[in-house]
């Protein structure tokens, strides 16, 4: 029976799945509580300065490389215009200035060089890298990583600062070293360190529309402000989806593109599926992030990278000038920046939110010396602003705080999609988990 899809959830993941679905001539309807689709993937403005609500980086996007076929099957990659940079990004620790190279072959000899010694244990740490983000993108299970990332780093090298330098990519999962699941960062090691980063013009934004397009030109359609309240079974499987103002769907197939822990209290309760719902209830959520939107006056992109990662006692920021190389994140002659550190869930008060911005605008001066002195606006977004507008539990940036679950569920015609679902989180993760998502609902018709 191929009747209609619902997608809870117009985030990224949500999106992939409701494109891949139109393109194969199913009726989808995306139903997103908030006022505009994307989830994390938005853009906004103020005063003359464009920002972006999360996106550094796209990896292996590019044509010949391993995720530009995901954006064929999508039916976006004529629409996306994608730019990449010789440098990565800039990393500055104690000790350390290095321009991080968009090739994994030369970063492994240059770190081979600097810290002599180690290149055993590099080229053990890249190899499975490699292993493991196959396996992940290839929906393939892989051997359990040796704990943390802290864990499997200490058992390949044994330089400190060298150990520093390359666990920092971490922070792109919202965790730690110590706690981040290894295969997650080996995962992102390999996408951002060998396959590399692509700069997308327009920013998230520009994925969102791009999707939402397709959605609507296969017959689909995303319906904004539309919250789901219920999700009914009937018989041992999925029946409807109820919706605020009482419209109900009824469907046979549904996809929830939520955060995981919310599919929870959707779900009915006194069913043979109990057990597997308050397991999903009580996933722990990743860490979230400060990140503090600053638009200067005047252009101060001379000498800069697109990206800097800065490391001192107090911790780690990334500094983006995505004023860099597209001049239309700002008026002529501006500057727009983002700086980003991790957040520990949960609203912060007051005076957390105040250290917050007096952190994040000391690394920007860091880069930027006086750049204080030059800000027309900024607005800091917090772990209360991502639980306001995305749902996600504390404010969680990056999905679950552990392995990411997978896309089957228990329940006939339910399909999970989005950050925490396998592969994980990371832009391009979530397209695939939309895109695999829809696959097993075609596989199920």
């Amino acid at each position: 029976m191929r009747g209609t899809v619902v997608v809870i959830g117009a985030g990224l993941g949500g999106l992939a799945a409701a494109a891949m679905l139109t393109r194969a001539g199913r009726r989808v309807i995306v139903v997103e509580r908030h006022e505009e689709p994307g989830g994390f993937a938005v853009t906004f403005r103020r005063a003359g300065f464009h920002f972006d609500a999360s996106l550094h980086h796209l990896d292996a996007v590019g044509v010949g490389q391993a995720n530009r076929p995901l954006l064929d099957r999508l039916g976006i990659s004529d629409s996306l215009r994608l730019h990449r940079d010789p440098i990565l990004r800039r990393d500055c620790l104690p000790g350390i200035d290095l321009l991080i190279p968009q090739d994994g072959a030369t970063l492994l000899s240059m770190l081979a060089d600097r810290f002599p010694g180690e290149a055993p244990g590099l080229r053990l740490l890249f190899a499975r890298a490699a292993e493991v983000h196959a396996a992940l993108y290839a929906g393939r299970p892989t051997a359990p990583g040796p704990g943390s990332a802290a864990d499997l780093l200490g058992g390949c090298l044994g330089s400190a600062r060298l150990i520093d330098l390359v666990g920092g990519i971490c922070e792109y999962a919202g965790r730690t070293p110590a706690g981040c699941p290894a295969n997650t960062f080996l995962m992102l090691f390999h996408a951002y360190h060998v396959l590399g980063g692509w700069r997308l013009q327009g920013g998230s934004r520009a994925l969102t529309e791009a999707l939402v397009r397709q959605i609507e030109v296969g017959g689909g359609s995303v319906r904004t402000s539309s919250a789901a309240t219920a999700i009914r079974l009937a018989r041992g499987r999925i029946a409807a989806v109820h919706l605020e103002g009482g419209e109900v769907i009824e469907t046979a197939d549904v996809i929830a593109a939520l955060p995981v822990p919310r599919l929870a209290d959707l779900l009915p309760g006194d069913t043979p599926f109990e057990r597997w719902r308050t397991r999903i209830a009580t996933l722990p959520p990743s860490r979230s992030t400060y990140r503090l939107s600053v638009g200067l006056h005047g252009d101060h992109t001379a000498g800069q990278t697109y990206e800097t990662r800065i490391v001192d006692d107090a911790g780690q920021c990334v500094v983006t000038l995505p004023s860099v190389g597209d001049a239309g994140w700002a008026e002529p002659g501006n500057t727009s920046v983002c700086i980003t550190m991790s957040a520990p869930t949960g609203v912060p008060t007051a005076a957390e939110r105040e250290a917050a911005t007096t952190r994040l605008l000391g690394a920007l001066n860091r880069l930027v010396p006086g750049a204080d002195r030059h800000v027309v606006v900024s607005t800091l977004a917090h772990p209360g602003t991502w639980a306001r507008y995305t749902d996600s539990p504390g404010g969680a940036t990056m999905g679950s705080g552990a392995d990411p679950v997978p896309a089957r569920t228990p329940i006939p015609g339910l399909t999970l999609a989005g950050a925490w679902v396998s592969p994980g989180p990371g832009q391009t993760a979530v397209l695939h988990s939309g895109a695999r998502a829809a696959l097993l609902v075609e596989a199920g018709a």
